[in-house]
């Protein structure tokens, strides 16, 4: 389903606003918005919820799919009931939920974790179980459209981390899209499908996420936490050295450490581009363990010194960031076939 968003808060040269975002929102799955803050990410999400009365909000009237009415938010301040316990919080949405909507308080309270917290009240909770009961009390109620504006903010990368292993199977669950805001990459790979590359009031990308991460004609890949996905299969274990094998093309396999993952299992790598070299031939006595087969598909200069490669490993892309004199050096350019060298350490599993 296509949507649109127009929300016009006056003159941008006297410090207004402009909105207009056009995107498409598939109907299960998890959308990460990304973009910098203040590009109007918050707004977006306001907008879709009926929280600004002046938007006007459309959708492709040639879609099968209705528009969600039911719309679940979780603010970036939780905003709990105080006067309320946490079961008393969730029984409040579960009562106001269509019959046969939703997860039940149950199942709400096993996937959040929340059984210990039930009989205390939001201010006695840390910051990281108040974000954990806004959530369930979201997921009650039963929503056709689920919105998550930063639901990490604030939260130290113990309590993000717990919330984020607990978001993934509570999203396959539920069945509903989800529109999730971030802009911290690390999150947007853990959870989503699709990514919306949003900044200074416009949807600059909308797409699936592997595909706009490594588009190097976007401001993203400017960034200096540039990074791309390889998507990839356990096809072993090295617990000697504490290590796992992940297929991600026909006859190229990468180790990665710290994995705990059934052979099968697919699992999604973050790579950063900083930590990806090139090589024209293949280091024989080397402690890099992941030594590549390439092609160049695209080079792109992303300031007087540096510049982006992407590369094509099967049917994927991976992105090097180097400067350019190593380009020169090595006479780069597309179509080259070049080995790429990334270190096991500094590659980050992402389960789904």
């Amino acid at each position: 389903m296509i949507c649109s968003v127009i929300l016009d808060r006056g003159d941008i040269a006297r410090g207004g606003f402009r909105l207009e975002a056009s995107f498409n929102l598939p109907g299960t799955g998890v959308t990460a918005l990304y973009g910098p803050s203040g590009c109007g990410k918050t707004s977006l999400l306001r907008c879709l919820a009926g929280l600004e009365p002046d938007a006007r909000v459309s959708f492709d009237a040639n879609s099968d799919r209705q528009w969600p009415r039911r719309i679940g938010y979780v603010f970036q301040d939780d905003r709990l009931f105080p006067h309320l316990d946490v079961a008393a919080n969730l029984a409040f949405a579960r009562d106001r939920a269509l019959p046969g909507r939703g997860i039940n308080i149950d199942q709400a309270v096993d996937g959040c974790g929340l059984g210990s917290l039930l009989r205390r009240s939001p201010a006695s909770l840390s910051g990281g179980e108040r974000r954990r009961v806004a959530i369930a009390r979201v997921l009650v109620n039963g929503p056709d459209l689920l919105l998550l504006d930063e639901p990490l903010t604030g939260l130290d990368s113990v309590a993000s981390g717990e919330i984020l292993a607990m978001l993934q199977p509570l999203v396959a669950q539920i069945q509903v899209p989800v529109l999730y805001v971030s802009h911290q990459l690390e999150e947007v790979v853990r959870l989503a499908d699709g990514l919306l590359v949003m900044r200074a009031g416009s949807i600059l990308a909308d797409g699936p996420l592997a595909q706009v991460l490594c588009r190097v004609d976007l401001a993203i890949a400017r960034q200096d936490n540039t990074a791309s996905i390889l998507d990839g299969q356990v096809s072993g274990h090295e617990p000697d050295y504490g290590l796992t094998d992940l297929s991600v093309a026909p006859g190229v396999t990468l180790s990665v450490q710290g994995m705990s993952a059934d052979v099968g299992s697919r699992h999604r790598l973050l790579v950063h581009a900083r930590d990806v070299s090139l090589a024209l031939d293949k280091a024989g006595d080397s402690s890099i363990l992941n030594i590549l087969p390439a092609s160049v598909d695209t080079l792109e200069e992303i300031d007087a010194f540096s510049v982006l490669v992407r590369l094509a490993i099967g049917d994927q892309f991976l992105l090097a960031r180097i400067t350019r004199k190593s380009r020169d050096r090595l006479g780069l350019v597309a179509g080259a076939t070049v080995w790429a060298q990334v270190k096991s350490l500094s590659l980050m599993a992402a389960y789904y």
